[in-house]
């Protein structure tokens, strides 16, 4: 993807994530922020259901598997207890290969050589970190976690080049849902509602999310490479699918719920 812009005859550099000119994404010091739609629909008796999606794989396995922080602890556990069962089992059973063989579709490797695959081979032998020797099964074992199955949240996705917000949004709507544009009905008398939050890798997130009521029932038998299940819920079920340590989802999804139970929206098709 090419984030440069010719401004004139001077070819400048363009950021993707804050959307300002002057650096790259990877150089940006602003929140890492996606955009994402929180989609509804009316039920009987006024009800409010909300489209939910299960990501395919947790954000922790997926953290792991890239390996960035071999040597920070606090780090390691924060993203070991955010695995399901089965994910904890496949990190401490499964080779790198055959686990980025089931992610990807392939084994990625330049020469014979994945630094990724080497530190995560070394995980699993030990290393020490402040003189303790940490292992993947000792991690494990420190966390006590048992998750069923990865989290539950909104569509959401990071701008392409000079996008603009709201196309993001419809577009990543599009490519985890399989809802086409004409059956999205943007909220654009409000504006998009922020969550910020930390990580469990330490770094700083931003999701702004745009408010859509849908005309036409989804797929939910649609699939996604990154998303792993569609469902519709009513906000006390949707409330419950949220993890209790993404609180700051749950407070986005109680302040959504109360606007549309006592305000007037217009749609724009």
């Amino acid at each position: 993807m090419n984030n440069n812009r010719d401004c004139g005859r001077k070819l400048e550099i363009y950021c993707s994530n804050c959307c300002i000119a002057g650096h790259a994404s990877t150089e940006c010091k602003m929140p890492i922020t996606s955009i994402g739609i929180i989609a509804f629909k009316y039920v009987k008796d006024g009800d409010i259901k909300y489209l939910m999606i299960r990501r395919r794989h947790t954000f922790g396995f997926m953290e792991f598997i890239k390996c960035k922080f071999l040597y920070n602890k606090q780090y390691l556990l924060n993203i070991v207890s955010e695995m399901t069962v089965e994910e904890k089992n496949k990190i401490l059973n499964n080779s790198y290969e055959n686990i980025s063989r089931e992610i990807w579709g392939r084994f990625q490797n330049i020469n014979n050589y994945d630094p990724n695959c080497v530190k995560f081979n070394e995980l699993r032998s030990g290393v020490n970190i402040a003189g303790e020797v940490v292992t993947t099964q000792s991690l494990i074992n420190e966390t006590n976690t048992s998750w069923c199955e990865p989290e539950w949240g909104f569509p959401k996705g990071k701008r392409d080049n000079l996008e603009k917000d709201i196309s993001a949004a419809i577009r990543e709507f599009y490519e985890e849902t399989g809802v086409p544009r004409q059956n999205i009905n943007m909220i654009h008398n409000i504006a998009p509602i922020e969550e910020v939050f930390i990580g469990s890798n330490f770094k700083s997130y931003k999701t702004k999310y745009f408010l859509a009521h849908l005309s036409d029932e989804p797929d939910i038998t649609f699939k996604s490479e990154e998303v792993g299940a569609l469902s519709w819920r009513n906000y006390e079920e949707t409330l419950d699918l949220i993890r209790d340590y993404n609180y700051e989802k749950k407070t986005i999804l109680t302040n959504v719920n109360k606007l549309l139970t006592t305000n007037n929206f217009i749609y724009q098709m």
